[in-house]
């Protein structure tokens, strides 16, 4: 999973890195600009990723997908936890369709059936 998936991790954290440090911003626009989040706060939703995505590796081999959605389950309320530390700024509604795309390509690879995955609530985070 960390091989397929790792590199979608990376983007979509750089990307949230990208827009708190206001790396978009040209020279001399931050001077009365706030920064959304903490850009420690990339950090955090990267780990919380990689563990999901270590997670499902170990559950992957003749695990029932019953296991997968526990895992994903303790993902999303982390990420939930850490975007409401954060005033939920970090994972707002362009993320989540991002995360919800992610949510679905990996719970699928562990045999999740769309039917479970339509069961899910995997925008909101």
């Amino acid at each position: 999973m960390m091989e397929t998936f790792g590199p979608d991790v990376e983007t979509f954290t750089a990307d949230l890195e990208y827009f708190s440090t206001g790396g978009y911003l040209k020279e001399g626009e931050k001077e009365h600009w706030d920064a959304p989040f903490d850009p420690a706060a990339a950090t955090q939703v990267k780990e919380i990723l990689h563990r999901y995505l270590e997670a499902l590796d170990a559950h992957r081999e003749g695990a029932p997908p019953e296991d997968a959605l526990a895992v994903f389950r303790r993902t999303h309320e982390a990420l939930t936890q850490l975007n409401h530390e954060h005033g939920d700024a970090v994972l707002e509604q362009e993320e989540a369709k991002d995360l919800e795309a992610f949510f679905r390509a990996t719970l699928s690879e562990c045999g999740v059936t769309e039917e479970n995955l339509e069961e899910l609530d995997l925008s909101e985070a």
